[in-house]
């Protein structure tokens, strides 16, 4: 998937997607509605300062939980649900777009990478701590424990705007290093 050449959302109007569902309280802090209050107050802040939100599934069981975060921040003429699923193609062209996305699915955070748009992913599971440091991306990573999370979330967003050209850039340096390494057992016949 190739990162598209413009390291700037095509829009004047700024989008922040959100990309929210459940693991059934199965995460960091064990408290999905909190954690879901804490990013209805955070879509509410960024409305306020003239964005918009864009709230999107990459799982069928997520849907309810995103309904509950879109009818918590309660402002349909600045919020897009997008219901649908989509494949990876379709997904990578909606997210374009995007000034930045919040991501709970660890495969939101790449779709949403592979966009050319920078992730702040909720570090809900170890699994997402370790994806964002194998790209070397730490620093874009917001654990569902925070005491602070609004304020990291508001935070991180911001510094992700704001590094979007490195963030792009350190994402491209890691596919073409790691893809190669992917294929390789495929392409030496390895599994049979």
């Amino acid at each position: 998937m190739q990162t598209p050449a413009s390291a700037e959302p095509p829009n004047k109007e700024k989008t922040i997607g959100i990309n929210w569902g459940t693991t059934y309280n199965r995460l960091f802090g064990q408290h999905e509605t909190l954690v879901e209050d804490t990013l209805a107050r955070a879509a509410k802040m960024w409305i306020a300062s003239g964005y918009r939100i864009h709230l999107y599934i990459v799982w069928p069981n997520d849907r309810p939980a995103c309904e509950r975060l879109y009818k918590k921040i309660n402002c349909p003429e600045r919020v897009t649900f997008d219901r649908a699923l989509y494949d990876e193609r379709q997904f990578i062209e909606r997210l374009q777009p995007l000034a930045a996305t919040v991501n709970f699915k660890l495969h939101a955070n790449l779709l949403s990478l592979a966009a050319g748009v920078p992730a702040v992913m909720l570090g809900y599971r170890f699994k997402v701590f370790d994806f964002a440091a194998l790209l070397g991306l730490d620093r874009y990573v917001v654990s569902t424990a925070s005491p602070q999370l609004e304020t990291d979330l508001i935070d991180t967003v911001a510094l992700a705007e704001q590094h979007r050209r490195r963030i792009m850039e350190q994402y491209e340096t890691a596919r073409r290093q790691y893809i190669p390494l992917l294929l390789e057992p495929f392409e030496r016949g390895l599994f049979r």
